[in-house]
């Protein structure tokens, strides 16, 4: 038996610490491993909790498989499967929460596969709620690349001036979260204006809605087709 499990299964609540800090986990029971070199492994279950400072990077969860991987001076999560009321931010801009998320890391961004009742939160100028049965989304260091989410989609975006309800059965987020496209029998309630001016409306049963948001975060324009 390896020490690292010796003493984690010695402490009701267990807890690791990168030497430079870049990582912490904790949880109230598991198992841990080497895998080689440079790699560990992890299987945690109760009360998990995950933050990479090297990446912003914050998971809570009830059970969660993962692997820890030195990079440079410094270690960071390669991989992880997390299941049980998952809640993931980034930072303070953009936070995720679903029933299950399998996380994979590649050139300092985090591709989020995302099963049961999947919400997305990202604030800025424009504070947007997107919700789906199931999703994907990709994580950088500047928040919310892109996302796309299924299953009756829902977004709730609120700008000082107004703010716009729209269902849909299919949500895609690009360009670094300013574009969003809804479709599938899509409806709209809005009120005011957005930041830019543009009115917000009421649409019924249309085949897709695009929403443009400006550099700043504000409505720059509202397209729809029948």
């Amino acid at each position: 038996m390896s020490l690292i499990t010796a003493l984690l299964l010695a402490q009701s609540v267990f807890r690791y610490e990168s030497p430079d800090r870049s990582i912490t986990l904790q949880a109230n029971g598991g198992a841990a491993s080497v895998l080689g070199q440079d790699r560990l492994k992890f299987e945690l279950k109760g009360a998990v909790k995950v933050v990479s400072s090297k990446d912003d990077l914050g998971l809570n969860a009830s059970s969660m498989t993962g692997v820890v991987r030195r990079e440079g001076k410094g270690q960071v999560i390669e991989n992880m499967v997390a299941t049980g009321g998952v809640s993931m931010n980034q930072g303070s801009m953009v936070r995720l929460n679903c029933g299950s998320a399998t996380v994979k890391r590649s050139g300092g961004q985090y591709d989020v596969q995302m099963r049961g009742g999947v919400t997305i939160n990202s604030r800025g100028a424009t504070t947007a709620t997107v919700t789906g049965s199931s999703g994907q989304a990709l994580l950088g260091q500047s928040g919310l690349v892109r996302a796309e989410l299924s299953g009756g989609v829902r977004i709730n975006m609120i700008q000082k001036s107004g703010n716009l309800i729209a269902t849909g059965q299919r949500l895609d987020v690009s360009n670094q979260g300013r574009s969003i496209r809804l479709s599938g029998g899509v409806k709209v309630r809005g009120s005011g204006t957005g930041g830019g001016g543009v009115p917000f409306g009421t649409l019924d049963n249309v085949s897709e809605v695009r929403i443009e948001l400006d550099s700043k975060g504000q409505l720059a324009s509202l397209r729809w087709g029948s």
